[in-house]
């Protein structure tokens, strides 16, 4: 694939995209996840698909709305419709919620600055093997201070003679974020037993991952949740 006719991320991922995921176990790091890498083109980024298992996709999802994420592209996070899995074709099942979030690997879409030193899979790879591991380790604090952890997947794209990217789903928290429930324009003015309870409580849940053995080094207000 040439760079002319390589894909667009809005022509990739948009809202309405059906997507069929397929449970598979993180990627194992080699020998090229350390070090420095030149620079690669998009179109050297688009990989050839994974073998899928011959078994029905265990989950259908689509996607509803981009979600803000700290890594510029890497992941892509959206909300997610729940459609069917194989056991039950005909409707969300008890195993997933109806809308969840679901974190996409895509190592095509990889900023410059980023993919000028590293290399783009080898980025991916790391990506979601810590991303899995930490939520396997931090497994007793899902459902109350991190979200819950419902699998890593595999999935094809159809458009793109079915190439393969990772997908995490995670569980979608209702509630407001600091980062708009307490914006910077009006944070000066927040009375300082309110700032103080806000501080206490954030640095409560850090230090309780961080017990666990998960070192969180993205703590910012959009990170943080108030339900």
């Amino acid at each position: 694939m040439d760079a002319t006719n390589a894909p667009t991320l809005e022509e990739t991922y948009y809202t309405g995209l059906p997507i069929l995921l397929y449970l598979s176990s993180p990627p194992a790091l080699s020998d090229r996840d350390h070090g420095v890498h030149p620079m690669t083109e998009i179109a050297d980024r688009v990989v050839l698909p994974k073998v899928l298992p011959s078994t029905p996709p265990d989950v259908s999802i689509t996607l509803e709305q981009r979600l803000y994420s700290s890594m510029t592209r890497v992941p892509h996070v959206w909300t997610a419709h729940v459609q069917h899995t194989s056991s039950l074709p005909s409707g969300p099942p008890s195993a997933y919620p109806p809308l969840l979030v679901a974190k996409i690997f895509d190592p095509t879409f990889v900023d410059s600055e980023i993919s000028d030193c590293t290399d783009p899979l080898a980025l991916r790879d790391k990506s979601v093997l810590c991303e899995v591991e930490a939520y396997r380790i931090i497994e007793p604090l899902q459902g109350t201070v991190v979200p819950r952890f419902y699998g890593h997947f595999i999935a094809p794209l159809p458009s793109q003679q079915n190439r393969t990217v990772n997908v995490i789903l995670m569980e979608y928290v209702q509630g407001t974020d600091l980062r708009i429930l307490v914006p910077h324009e009006i944070a000066q003015t927040v009375c300082s037993v309110h700032k103080e309870a806000i501080i206490v409580r954030a640095l409560t849940v850090f230090f309780d991952v961080y017990a666990l053995g998960v070192v969180q080094r993205d703590m910012q207000p959009r990170n943080i949740i108030s339900k």
